[in-house]
């Protein structure tokens, strides 16, 4: 199972906002 490395809130709020592509997800394997 992968874990996410960083702010599950900053990707939700980006997400929001519509600028996804401007924020990178880092997953631990």
């Amino acid at each position: 199972m992968h874990r996410l490395k960083g702010d599950l809130g900053a990707l939700c709020l980006a997400a929001l906002d519509g600028r996804l592509d401007e924020v990178s997800a880092d997953w631990d394997p």
